[in-house]
């Protein structure tokens, strides 16, 4: 309620005032589209990014505290202590403020879809009842645009639903990472895939090759994260009443499987307008077809979508990923942003 009568005043402010605003002449303030979105203006270290925007959106105004004070009304996304602190003053958001309100956001609209059909009867939402640790990972890594940017599916069981970090075997997180916060529990919990957090002793197989791969060219996550980070197309996890997973594609209702398509590939939009990559490695098929359709169902030819084999062990024929993740970064000219 709070979020629709603070877009209905800000839809009658813009009728007032028609006029296209082409700066953020007041520190205090920033554009906001009339969806509500505020992520795509907050580049203040890129006018042409923001020129770019203003072409595309009807443009209104409204203080940052005001955005997140009707963040830290709502209770599904009071969650977000990262904000808390913020309300009281007026400033610009950084990169990383504006990666934890796309997810919050899109957190809050996942809420409005009934994802519990058949198979379907479990829900796992790790950047709700993970967030502290996703915030960890988004504040430690995502501070500025990159070069590449790498994409997954959805979290797996043993990985990112314990940890909150995409492909997040919890070793890999707690000793290569750096990483480890508070993980709850999800409202209801699969007796077959306990959230056991960073207490969890099963390893994600398909996380642990992932990282240990680019540990061992890299060294430092500070030097993989230089140029490069890593994010799921969905972030939420489906499984059936056994625990075995449920892959977005594979919801059988058109309309529900539609309905978190399009939600997702509206924040994978903004993210991608975020990170600005020039290169977007999609990791599988799934996710190769996808990000082929959304660029160019949305016009979107300057930056270099390329697919990468996946990880997981139960791929076919794929018990030397090392080599072929080594080939793929040689043949595209890729392992000079990962090594020194």
């Amino acid at each position: 309620m709070l979020r629709r009568k603070l877009m209905g005043d800000l839809m009658e402010e813009s009728k007032k005032d028609k006029r296209l605003k082409t700066k953020i002449e007041n520190p205090e303030i920033i554009p906001v589209t009339s969806s509500g979105d505020i992520s795509p203006y907050f580049k203040n270290d890129n006018q042409n990014y923001l020129q770019q925007g203003l072409s595309n959106y009807h443009l209104q105004s409204i203080k940052v505290t005001e955005h997140l004070q009707a963040i830290s009304d709502d209770p599904v996304r009071s969650k977000c202590e990262h904000f808390q602190e913020k309300l009281n003053t007026h400033y610009l958001p950084t990169l990383e403020d504006k990666m934890l309100i796309l997810q919050v956001e899109l957190n809050h609209s996942l809420r409005s879809i009934n994802l519990k059909i058949p198979p379907v009867e479990y829900i796992y939402n790790p950047l709700e009842y993970a967030f502290d640790a996703y915030k960890i990972y988004i504040l430690k890594y995502c501070s500025s645009i990159k070069k590449i940017a790498f994409v997954g599916m959805n979290p797996g069981p043993f990985g990112m639903c314990q940890t909150g970090v995409p492909f997040g075997d919890p070793k890999c997180v707690k000793e290569f990472l750096q990483i480890e916060g508070v993980v709850n529990k999800p409202e209801i919990e699969c007796p077959f895939r306990e959230i056991l957090g960073f207490n969890s002793s099963r390893r994600e197989q398909s996380g642990e090759r992932l990282w240990r791969f680019f540990q061992s060219i890299c060294h430092t996550p500070e030097f993989f994260f230089k140029n490069a980070f890593l994010f799921n197309f969905c972030p939420i996890a489906l499984m059936k009443g056994n625990g075995c997973n449920v892959t977005p594609g594979e919801i059988k209702d058109i309309k529900v499987r539609k309905s978190l398509e399009v939600l997702c590939e509206d924040w994978y939009l903004k993210v991608i307008r975020l990170l600005q990559p020039e290169y977007l490695i999609a990791i599988g098929r799934y996710i190769h077809k996808k990000t082929k359709d959304v660029f160019k169902a949305n016009h979107i030819d300057n930056i270099k979508i390329l697919y990468m084999p996946h990880p997981s062990p139960r791929a076919v024929n794929n018990t030397n990923w090392h080599e072929k993740a080594q080939t793929f970064l040689d043949e595209n000219n890729l392992m000079q942003y990962f090594r020194d």
